[in-house]
C-alpha cells in the first residue's frame, strides 16, 4: 500500500514496475480536483499499475449533470480503448439529477484493436451485482449499454 501524491506514485510505481491488484484514486476538495485527475495519460499509467485480475476504483465528486464522469469514462477510453468500467453511486446522482460522488471502476481489456486480452482482465463476473446488494441505499450499479447509456443518451 502507498498513499502519496497521487500523480508522483503513480509515475514512481509505474518507474519501478510495481503492480497492484488495486488502485485507488481519490483527489477532489468539494468539486474540485488537479487537472491531471481527468488525463488519458494518467489514468492509463494506473492501468498499468494492475496485476492479473486488478481494478482501478475512482472517485468522482460531481455536479448534477455527470460531466465529471464523462470526462472520467473517456478519458479511459482514450487511454486504454478495451477497458471495462461500471459506475456504482446514488441512484439521483448517476440519473444526473443531483450533486453527489460516484465510484467508476476500470478494467483492463482487450487494449489496442486485435491484441489479446491480458490474463485475467475485465471486470469480475458478478460485481455489479456484489455492489448493488453491498449498498449504499439506494444504490444504482450502470455497466455495458446502460453506463453507455446514462453518460451518452441515445445515439
Amino acid at each position: 500500500m502507498r498513499v502519496a501524491d497521487a500523480e508522483d506514485a503513480v509515475a514512481g510505481a509505474a518507474a519501478a514496475r510495481e503492480r497492484y491488484d488495486l488502485v485507488i484514486v481519490d483527489l477532489y476538495t468539494r468539486l474540485a480536483a488537479p487537472a491531471f485527475a481527468d488525463d488519458p495519460r494518467f489514468l492509463g499509467d494506473c492501468l498499468g499499475l494492475l496485476g492479473p485480475g486488478g481494478l482501478v476504483a475512482v472517485n468522482i465528486a460531481d455536479a448534477a449533470g455527470l460531466a465529471r464522469l464523462r470526462t472520467a469514462a473517456r478519458a479511459f477510453a482514450r487511454a486504454a480503448p478495451g477497458c471495462e468500467l461500471l459506475a456504482v453511486g446514488d441512484t439521483a446522482v448517476l440519473d444526473g439529477s443531483e450533486e453527489g460522488n460516484t465510484v467508476l471502476v476500470a478494467a483492463p481489456g482487450a487494449g489496442a484493436p486485435g491484441a489479446a486480452a491480458p490474463r485475467g482482465s475485465g471486470l469480475p463476473l458478478g460485481l455489479a451485482e456484489r455492489l448493488a446488494g453491498a449498498g449504499p441505499f439506494p444504490a444504482t450499479v450502470l455497466e455495458g449499454a446502460r453506463l453507455d447509456f446514462a453518460l451518452w443518451g441515445a445515439c
